[in-house]
């Protein structure tokens, strides 16, 4: 199932086209499926949940490097499929669900991966192929289920792995940026060249290693309130801080503008060249009045 070929005879067979609308472009690389296992098998968790296990092509991959597998397919023509594929195989199960409603430490909890006590559900890898329509809602979720994720590896549209891995002061940086690493450290491992999936999509993929913080890379009194600072700063992101922040936070200037200079921050900088900590500085100076 990994090569092109098979792929699309085994889909015409089945009358089976890929929807575009569930981002359904599957991998048919063998090479490509290899190098990202093999990243993922390094980390030492003897569990692996796939998010949009499609054919099956990681699927067949991960099997052979974890002691269990448990793969989430939300096409319910496919999650038949990859039943009776991978049926009668010890240590995968097949899930078909909507990943974005699934709550990790129960899925571990029914899936029997637990320390060796028994005591709690151990922590997975999670590896996946994001639809590219719903990549922010499943990132959103990986932030939701992070005391349950070892490490994660993620393959997205090139343009958002460059926005999640993004450093200030550059034209990707952004709210996603911030959000995510706030509690995650993320890298690309590997660029994915279009021929590698079936339909081919017209954009590059990148995946991208997630590392899960023991703590926050940055510390705030109230990490709510930080949100809300970068989500404002943001929102305007062409203005400067001082008219973004103002707007945003529906703050009179004189107030936005005092906390900016006891956070030893230009009023006229823009958001995009804040760094975590600066916003975290800004956001204990602001505190006070951005309820």
């Amino acid at each position: 199932m990994l090569t092109r070929q098979a792929v699309t005879r085994w889909l015409r067979e089945q009358e089976i086209r890929p929807q575009r609308r569930m981002g359904q472009n599957f991998l048919v690389d063998p090479q490509v499926a290899a190098r990202i296992v093999n990243e993922a098998a390094s980390e030492g968790s003897p569990c692996v949940v796939e998010i949009g296990a499609g054919l099956g092509a990681l699927t067949e991959v991960l099997a052979q490097r974890f002691d269990s597998v448990v793969a989430i397919e939300c096409d319910r023509r496919l999650a038949e499929q990859l039943k009776k594929t991978f049926g009668d195989r010890p240590g995968v199960r097949v899930v078909c669900a909507d990943v974005r409603r699934v709550r990790l430490q129960e899925l571990l909890e029914r899936s029997a991966i637990g320390t060796a006590d028994g005591s709690e559900p151990s922590r997975a890898v999670i590896v996946g192929n994001l639809p590219y329509s719903i990549t922010t809602p499943i990132l959103e979720w990986l932030i939701e289920q992070r005391l349950w994720v070892h490490r994660a590896y993620l393959t997205m549209q090139r343009e958002v792995a460059e926005r999640v891995c993004a450093a200030p002061g550059g034209r990707v940086y952004g709210r996603l940026s911030c959000f995510l690493q706030y509690r995650f450290r993320a890298e690309p491992v590997l660029q994915i060249p279009p021929h590698a999936f079936y339909p081919e999509p017209q954009v590059e993929s990148s995946c991208v290693r997630f590392e899960p913080y023991a703590v926050p890379v940055v510390a705030v009194v109230d990490e709510a309130a930080l949100f809300r600072v970068i989500h404002a700063a943001f929102g305007q992101r062409r203005k400067t801080l001082l008219n973004a922040l103002s707007a945003g936070c529906q703050l009179p200037r004189q107030q936005v503008e005092q906390a900016l200079v006891a956070a030893a921050i230009d009023p006229s900088r823009r958001a995009e060249t804040l760094s975590l900590p600066e916003f975290a500085r800004l956001t204990e100076c602001l505190h006070p009045v951005c309820q």
